[in-house]
Protein backbone atom coordinates (compact mmCIF):
# COMPACT_ATOMS: atom_id res chain seq x y z
CA UNK A 1 0.00 0.00 0.00
CA UNK A 2 1.51 3.34 -1.02
CA UNK A 3 1.75 6.12 1.51
CA UNK A 4 -1.06 7.91 0.27
CA UNK A 5 -3.01 5.52 0.80
CA UNK A 6 -2.07 4.91 3.87
CA UNK A 7 -3.34 8.77 4.67
CA UNK A 8 -6.20 8.38 2.86
CA UNK A 9 -7.59 5.26 4.65
CA UNK A 10 -6.59 6.55 8.25
CA UNK A 11 -9.32 8.22 9.58
CA UNK A 12 -11.80 5.17 8.89
CA UNK A 13 -10.77 3.29 12.23
CA UNK A 14 -11.84 6.36 14.13
CA UNK A 15 -14.60 7.11 11.98
CA UNK A 16 -16.07 4.02 12.43
CA UNK A 17 -15.35 3.52 16.42
CA UNK A 18 -17.13 7.53 16.68
CA UNK A 19 -20.18 6.54 14.43
CA UNK A 20 -20.76 3.72 17.11
CA UNK A 21 -20.05 5.57 20.25
CA UNK A 22 -23.00 8.20 18.91
CA UNK A 23 -24.97 5.24 18.98
CA UNK A 24 -24.96 3.68 15.45
CA UNK A 25 -24.16 -0.07 15.26
CA UNK A 26 -21.59 -0.56 12.38
CA UNK A 27 -24.04 -2.26 10.46
CA UNK A 28 -26.77 -0.03 9.52
CA UNK A 29 -26.50 2.66 6.45
CA UNK A 30 -26.32 5.13 8.75
CA UNK A 31 -23.14 4.53 10.32
CA UNK A 32 -21.40 4.10 6.81
CA UNK A 33 -22.50 7.64 5.63
CA UNK A 34 -21.85 9.45 8.51
CA UNK A 35 -17.88 7.58 8.20
CA UNK A 36 -18.19 8.30 4.32
CA UNK A 37 -19.00 12.14 5.16
CA UNK A 38 -16.31 12.24 8.31
CA UNK A 39 -13.88 11.52 5.97
CA UNK A 40 -15.31 13.92 2.90
CA UNK A 41 -14.82 16.73 5.66
CA UNK A 42 -11.39 15.75 6.96
CA UNK A 43 -9.79 15.16 3.50
CA UNK A 44 -11.04 18.63 2.59
CA UNK A 45 -10.32 20.68 5.94
CA UNK A 46 -7.28 19.15 6.55
CA UNK A 47 -5.85 16.35 4.14
CA UNK A 48 -6.99 14.05 7.28
CA UNK A 49 -4.07 15.32 9.29
CA UNK A 50 -4.75 15.04 13.16
CA UNK A 51 -2.22 17.39 13.77
CA UNK A 52 -3.33 20.04 11.56
CA UNK A 53 -3.88 23.85 13.03
CA UNK A 54 -5.46 26.23 10.67
CA UNK A 55 -7.22 30.07 11.34
CA UNK A 56 -4.26 31.10 13.68
CA UNK A 57 -5.04 28.51 16.22
CA UNK A 58 -8.86 28.46 16.31
CA UNK A 59 -9.59 25.38 14.08
CA UNK A 60 -8.00 22.51 15.34
CA UNK A 61 -7.42 18.86 13.80
CA UNK A 62 -8.15 16.96 11.00
CA UNK A 63 -11.94 18.43 11.09
CA UNK A 64 -10.56 22.02 12.35
CA UNK A 65 -13.02 22.42 14.40
CA UNK A 66 -13.52 25.42 16.04
CA UNK A 67 -14.57 26.36 20.10
CA UNK A 68 -18.04 26.70 19.40
CA UNK A 69 -18.46 23.45 17.29
CA UNK A 70 -16.02 21.81 19.82
CA UNK A 71 -19.18 23.23 22.86
CA UNK A 72 -21.78 22.16 20.61
CA UNK A 73 -20.51 18.59 20.19
CA UNK A 74 -19.93 18.17 24.41
CA UNK A 75 -23.51 18.98 24.28
CA UNK A 76 -24.45 16.81 22.28
CA UNK A 77 -22.98 14.23 24.36
CA UNK A 78 -23.84 15.15 28.02
CA UNK A 79 -27.42 15.05 26.28
CA UNK A 80 -26.81 11.39 25.93
CA UNK A 81 -25.35 10.76 28.77
CA UNK A 82 -21.63 10.48 27.29
CA UNK A 83 -18.31 11.70 28.75
CA UNK A 84 -17.31 15.35 27.78
CA UNK A 85 -13.72 15.74 26.06
CA UNK A 86 -11.72 18.97 27.26
CA UNK A 87 -10.79 20.96 23.92
CA UNK A 88 -7.32 20.56 25.47
CA UNK A 89 -7.66 16.68 24.51
CA UNK A 90 -7.97 17.88 20.90
CA UNK A 91 -4.54 16.38 19.63
CA UNK A 92 -6.06 12.95 20.39
CA UNK A 93 -7.24 11.56 17.04
CA UNK A 94 -10.12 9.62 18.88
CA UNK A 95 -10.66 12.21 20.67
CA UNK A 96 -11.31 14.31 17.49
CA UNK A 97 -13.52 11.05 16.17
CA UNK A 98 -15.31 11.45 18.25
CA UNK A 99 -16.42 14.74 18.40
CA UNK A 100 -16.65 15.03 14.85
CA UNK A 101 -18.90 12.72 15.27
CA UNK A 102 -20.87 14.22 17.85
CA UNK A 103 -21.11 17.51 15.65
CA UNK A 104 -21.91 15.95 12.62
CA UNK A 105 -25.15 14.24 14.68
CA UNK A 106 -25.91 17.77 15.87
CA UNK A 107 -25.82 19.02 12.20
CA UNK A 108 -28.38 16.14 11.48
CA UNK A 109 -30.45 16.78 14.45
CA UNK A 110 -30.71 20.15 12.95
CA UNK A 111 -31.68 19.40 9.87
CA UNK A 112 -34.37 17.30 10.69
CA UNK A 113 -35.80 19.55 13.23
CA UNK A 114 -35.95 21.90 10.17
CA UNK A 115 -38.15 18.85 8.14
CA UNK A 116 -34.45 17.66 6.24
CA UNK A 117 -34.31 14.38 7.51
CA UNK A 118 -31.58 13.35 4.92
CA UNK A 119 -29.72 16.18 3.67
CA UNK A 120 -27.44 16.44 1.07
CA UNK A 121 -23.70 15.87 1.47
CA UNK A 122 -23.36 19.55 -0.04
CA UNK A 123 -25.70 21.28 2.85
CA UNK A 124 -23.93 19.14 5.71
CA UNK A 125 -20.74 20.71 4.55
CA UNK A 126 -22.22 24.30 4.38
CA UNK A 127 -23.17 23.78 8.15
CA UNK A 128 -19.88 22.27 9.23
CA UNK A 129 -17.90 25.34 7.15
CA UNK A 130 -19.85 27.75 7.88
CA UNK A 131 -22.21 27.14 11.20
CA UNK A 132 -25.59 26.68 10.79
CA UNK A 133 -26.73 30.67 11.36
CA UNK A 134 -24.92 31.85 8.65
CA UNK A 135 -25.69 28.31 6.48
CA UNK A 136 -29.08 29.24 7.10
CA UNK A 137 -29.07 32.67 6.03
CA UNK A 138 -28.00 31.04 2.46
CA UNK A 139 -30.42 28.47 2.38
CA UNK A 140 -27.76 25.94 2.71
CA UNK A 141 -26.67 27.18 -0.75
CA UNK A 142 -23.68 24.80 -1.46
CA UNK A 143 -20.05 26.85 -1.76
CA UNK A 144 -17.29 25.30 -3.60
CA UNK A 145 -16.05 23.47 -0.39
CA UNK A 146 -19.18 22.05 -0.22
CA UNK A 147 -18.75 20.54 -3.38
CA UNK A 148 -15.59 19.37 -2.83
CA UNK A 149 -16.46 17.59 0.48
CA UNK A 150 -19.44 16.30 -1.96
CA UNK A 151 -17.75 14.75 -4.56
CA UNK A 152 -15.58 12.61 -2.28
CA UNK A 153 -18.24 11.53 -0.26
CA UNK A 154 -20.01 10.21 -3.34
CA UNK A 155 -16.59 8.81 -4.89
CA UNK A 156 -15.91 6.75 -1.25
CA UNK A 157 -19.45 4.79 -1.98
CA UNK A 158 -18.16 4.06 -5.68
Amino acid sequence: MSSSARKWSAPWPYCIIAAMACGQAPALPAAEKDAYMLAAIAAVESGNDHKAVGDNGASLGAWQMQDAAWAEANAERRRLGKVEHARSAWRDPLVQSDMAASFLRVIRRRFAAIGRPDPTPEQIAVVWNRGWSAAKRTSFAPSDYAYRVGTIYRLQGS
